[in-house]
Formats: structure tokens, C-alpha cells, sequence
């Protein structure tokens, strides 16, 4: 995995699905718990830097991202449980859309730990 962040050397570093499609090509197809566990173990071990979805080797930060990336976060329906909190296990339903209407994407039960980079960044942000 570090050799495949240091080739891709993207601004900001490098996406688990960016990683996880450079492996495919150079290695054959990797199983994606392999992946995500591989990566835990390099951040858990301090070999690589997770912020967000993306990481980087301790020893080479990656280029710097575009000034202007940034996410807006509108609350359209507040909830009334516990707010979710980094690290927080969270489950979802959710419908992704076009703006002519064309469903691109759906699930009923979509999980994902919070703030751990497995999801787009507007989910990991809350």
C-alpha cells in the first residue's frame, strides 16, 4: 500500500478507493476488507496519516490539496437521537440523485464508522 500512495502521489493524499483501484491494476483485485484492514493497521501503527477519506506515509505528506475544497453542510431535518460523533458506527438510508431526477444510487442499510474515510467527505463531516 505505501508504494502504491507514494506512485499516486495525489494533492492532499490518496482516497481508500483510489488505493484500492491502483492495487487492482498493479496487483491483481484486492478484497476490499483486505484493504481497509491494511490501511487500519498502517494508521493504528503510525506508518501512515489519515485525514478525512484520505492518507498519506508519516514520512512523505502528500502535495497540498486546492485552497478552495471545502464542504457546505445544510441541516434540512434535524434528528432526535444522540448526535453522531467522530468514530460513531452510523447506518443510513439514503437515495443519490441527478438534478434532471435519474437515481444513481440507493440503499436501505448503508453502514459506515464515522469520520473514518469509507464514506464521500459531506458524510464524514457530519
Amino acid at each position: 500500500i505505501a508504494a502504491v500512495i507514494v506512485k499516486l502521489a495525489h494533492p492532499g493524499g490518496c482516497s481508500r478507493q483510489a488505493i484500492a483501484k491502483a492495487l487492482k491494476a498493479d496487483y491483481g483485485d484486492p478484497k476490499p476488507n483486505a484493504v481497509k484492514a491494511a490501511l487500519q493497521k498502517g494508521v493504528t501503527s503510525g506508518v501512515l496519516i489519515q485525514s478525512g477519506q484520505k492518507f498519506w506515509l508519516a514520512e512523505c505528506p502528500p502535495p497540498a490539496a486546492a485552497a478552495d475544497e471545502s464542504v457546505g453542510i445544510e441541516d434540512l431535518e434535524l434528528g432526535k437521537g444522540e448526535e453522531a460523533t467522530l468514530g460513531s458506527e452510523c447506518v443510513m438510508s439514503y437515495r443519490g440523485e441527478l438534478t434532471d431526477g435519474t437515481q444513481f444510487d440507493a440503499a436501505k442499510r448503508f453502514g459506515f464508522a464515522l469520520g473514518a474515510g469509507e464514506v464521500i467527505k459531506g458524510w464524514d463531516l457530519g
